[in-house]
């Protein structure tokens, strides 16, 4: 066909019978999520925040499948702490960046609960996870011991076990990596644990049920501490340069715990406390704590109400 422009306008040639409808199909199955590279895949995985969901989202593309064994990071919120353990153990990854489990509902009345939850603590310990949370949601109707494995890779570690479950602590091992130590609601023995930890930087307490208090620690340089009813404290902190006490109700022995931070850490730095609600600056207790503030000068100190964060002093 000749056009005004003199060009002429050639037909393709006809393409074999099927050939149209062919070319077609291909071009509408053309899977182009598979041709991302992975670890652009990974990170959308990743952003579902769930290993099961992740797996799922290998019916959708073929690229996908299997590909959530390989996640850095992985979420857990389960009733079921054997399901948990048996996800873990097809973790192809060496290691991972980020563990997060959160144990909840009733399974904790099962007689074995405190074995459930020994066999998940050591399938977390072998995909040596640089952080590790673990929380605990529920109140056990037996108080049997849960086996702490060691750590050895975990840098950052978080226990939050509500119904103040017993850790057995291991045999053998260190925490080598460890640098961050949060506990809440813990039955534990810090005598035993912190000389586990060479390289411990913060220590986090909340609601720690023991009756005595023992913290050596050399390395230690932040201490964080929600009050709790201790019968006696023994604390070696020789390179502690910061301090966090939430809850001072101005109770005796929480007075004696003051006095033993700021006489054994020597170069506390930074001193800051949250009081309660129902202690005033024109309370005993209150004159309490500020007339040991005044005995170390080079201590910054910081009171706080609890509630309204009102700063009380300076």
């Amino acid at each position: 066909m000749q056009l005004r422009s003199g060009r002429r306008l050639v037909y393709p040639p006809p393409e074999p019978q099927g050939g149209g409808h062919r070319r077609r199909s291909q071009h509408s199955s053309e899977d182009r999520i598979s041709g991302l590279p992975e670890d652009l895949l990974l990170e959308v995985l990743a952003r579902l925040r769930s290993p099961a969901g992740a797996a799922r989202a290998g019916a959708v593309c073929r690229a996908w499948r299997g590909l959530w064994t390989d996640l850095p990071e992985l979420w857990f919120y389960s009733a079921q702490p054997l399901h948990v353990e048996s996800t873990l153990a097809r973790i192809t990854r060496p290691s991972l960046d980020l563990l997060d489990i959160n144990l909840w509902a009733d399974w904790a009345d099962d007689e074995d609960w405190n074995w459930q939850v020994s066999l998940l603590l050591h399938g977390a310990a072998r995909v040596l996870p640089d952080k590790l949370i673990i929380t605990v949601s529920w109140v056990p109707l037996t108080n049997y011991a849960v086996d702490l494995p060691c750590f050895e890779r975990t840098s950052y570690l978080s226990l939050d076990l509500m119904g103040s479950l017993p850790i057995t602590l291991p045999q053998y091992g260190e925490f080598t990596a460890l640098k961050s130590l949060y506990l809440n609601s813990c039955c534990i023995d810090l005598g035993s644990l912190l000389p586990l930890c060479p390289c411990l930087r913060i220590l986090n307490i909340g609601n720690l049920i023991v009756d005595t208090v023992i913290v050596h620690s050399p390395s230690l340089e932040e201490f964080v501490l929600e009050s709790s009813n201790w019968r006696s404290e023994d604390v070696s902190l020789a390179n502690l340069e910061v301090v966090e006490i939430h809850g001072l109700e101005g109770k005796d022995d929480e007075v004696d715990f003051l006095k033993i931070i700021l006489r054994c850490a020597t170069v506390l730095r930074i001193l800051t406390m949250t009081i309660s609600d129902d202690i005033s600056p024109s309370n005993n207790s209150y004159e309490k704590i500020y007339s040991i503030m005044k005995e170390y000068p080079d201590v910054e100190c910081h009171v706080m109400a609890s509630s309204s964060e009102e700063v009380l002093y300076p």
